[in-house]
């Protein structure tokens, strides 16, 4: 198991390395943000122009299949550098700083092997969990295949600073329902603007079947779910679609808003300023409502 205490240098040293990297970060310390108080929960929006390629790119399978795929080692860039993490399963990864950050402190942690973005295989799930532990202050997260992944072809999953977002505590605001609770694992859930499901336990294994169960019951597949982990538990967003109807709309209508983890976890991202000033408290309800489940089953 590596020792990740001194993720801070890593960061550190990437960037004195990498200008491109170095640029975009000094880019996020003035990108402009403002909250949005939608009662059952708030909602920060960040005006960030370098995430335009990660909001308009295509993920069908066509243009998926035209270009290199971008997080293998020999496509990365040569300033790239790259942090092993081993998990206790055996599964390698490669630990890498994302060019084109939303947070001071965000990573991408890419499976070291070609394997397609599935999150519903037990080592896999078990390594996001491991990776939360070693990063204490960090929310881990994941990306569905069809809901945010723009590299759905390479499985990885991505860490950030924990203290942003705002999902934490509104999930608490929201009356939380306690699910089911033994020994070994609490599931609840609550609707703070969409359906949140939260499990709290340390067996790798449980979570992982209340995580398939929670899936089974939307009729989902792990290409359609956003997964965040962060103070020692496991919050489960099912989705209900990839994009909103303003993503693609003309004119005075578009918002160029693309819901990822990020996003369900109460971070709204647009390259846009126009869209950034216009958003509203209805068009996060009318997103939310769209991208996401709204009720309890």
């Amino acid at each position: 198991m590596e020792d990740f205490t001194s993720i801070d240098n890593f960061i550190s040293d990437q960037l004195s390395a990498w200008p491109l990297a170095r640029m975009n970060y000094e880019a996020l310390a003035t990108a402009r943000q403002r909250s949005i108080d939608m009662g059952t929960c708030r909602v920060i929006l960040q005006c960030n122009y370098t995430r335009r390629l990660s909001t308009l790119a295509s993920v069908s399978a066509k243009d998926i299949a035209k270009r290199p795929c971008f997080l293998c080692a020999d496509n990365r860039p040569v300033e790239q550098m790259a942090l092993p993490f081993v998990s206790s399963d055996g599964l390698q990864f490669s630990i890498l700083v994302n060019p084109y950050p939303i947070f001071r402190r965000h990573l991408t942690i890419v499976r070291a092997s070609l394997v397609p973005q599935q999150l519903l295989s037990k080592p896999c799930l078990s390594a996001m969990v491991e990776l939360s532990w070693l990063l204490p202050d960090m929310a881990v997260f994941f990306n569905g295949a069809h809901c945010g992944a723009s590299a759905p072809d390479h499985m990885h999953f991505q860490a950030a600073d924990a203290l942003q977002w705002p999902l934490f505590a509104d999930f608490e605001r929201a009356n939380p329902r306690v699910l089911r609770h033994d020994d070994r694992v609490e599931v609840s859930c609550s609707v703070p603007g969409r359906l949140v499901y939260k499990i709290v336990g340390d067996d790798s294994d449980r979570i992982f079947d209340e995580m398939s169960d929670i899936l089974k019951s939307h009729d989902r597949a792990d290409d359609m779910v956003n997964v965040i982990i962060a103070n020692q538990a496991v919050y489960v967003i099912p989705r209900k679609a990839f994009r909103p109807w303003q993503y693609s709309a003309q004119g005075d209508a578009q918002l160029l808003v693309s819901p990822a983890s990020v996003e369900v976890g109460g971070i709204l991202i647009t390259p846009v300023e126009e869209h950034f000033n216009k958003i509203t408290s209805d068009d996060v309800a009318s997103i939310f409502s769209q991208v996401c489940f709204n009720s309890i089953i």
